[in-house]
């Protein structure tokens, strides 16, 4: 069975790297830090990367490696007598795992546009500052957008998966309750848009509108920076 499926062939090593293996979340498996102590020669280093994978080491392991995150740049400078083979990491490496986020607009009101809204991931620690792959990438991306600068077109790789359960009930009349803080608001904008042209189509076809009350509970740390949609919210109420 080949270990590497996620892997497409023929790669370069900087398209593997890049797209195809998670360089920043390998240390929560312990099989990679087992086999980074296999390849260390400094018999400490080998020492504590296996009692990270020990039972008895498990509130250590808890603590540095999956509150701390470190990369596995960070581990390979922090125990820089770990030589692995090329090889070896391809095997053991986690794949890049998509990032899902909602659609936060009614396809019904605008079938050719897909808009989403994400929070961009960073944070501190003990290895220094930590930014998340996908939402500091799409930053980048955008920056040049957002700052009205001249750029060549922007290309994101997506793809659609559906909700069996959550959506928006069929049936207009029926209330909803909405419980969505910060960016967990997202899909709820979908869902109200979503009521709102039925209402509107309701009514342009003459028929009467009976639409079931909607409670949105929506709570943000900073008004300034986090009350995302308020002015639609704020319509809409």
């Amino acid at each position: 069975e080949d270990p590497t499926p996620h892997i497409p062939r023929p790669c370069s090593l900087r398209h593997a790297f890049t797209h195809c293996l998670d360089l920043t979340g390998c240390a929560s498996r312990k099989s990679v830090l087992r086999v980074l102590a296999e390849h260390c020669t400094d018999a400490s280093h080998k020492r504590t990367l296996m009692f990270f994978t020990s039972l008895a080491g498990s509130q250590a392991y808890s603590h540095e490696m999956l509150e701390q995150q470190p990369s596995l740049l960070d581990l390979l400078n922090r125990f820089s007598s770990c030589q692995p083979p090329l090889d070896a990491l391809l095997n053991v490496l986690p794949s890049l795992q998509p990032r899902l986020y909602s659609i936060t607009n009614a396809p019904t009101q605008d079938p050719d546009n897909v808009q989403v809204a994400l929070s961009v991931v960073q944070f501190k620690t003990m290895y220094g500052m930590r930014k998340g792959v996908a939402s500091s990438w799409l930053e980048n991306l955008a920056a040049p957008l957002l700052d009205g600068e001249p750029a060549p077109p922007v290309y994101v790789p997506v793809f659609l998966k559906r909700a069996s359960d959550f959506k928006h009930p069929s049936n207009l009349s029926a209330p909803i309750i909405m419980i969505g803080p910060g960016t967990g608001v997202a899909p709820f904008r979908g869902f109200l848009l979503t009521r709102r042209a039925a209402i509107a189509q309701a009514a342009a076809e003459g028929k009467e509108p009976r639409a079931g009350t909607s409670y949105l509970y929506f709570g943000c740390r900073r008004e300034d920076e986090d009350y995302i949609y308020r002015s639609e919210l704020q319509e809409l109420h």
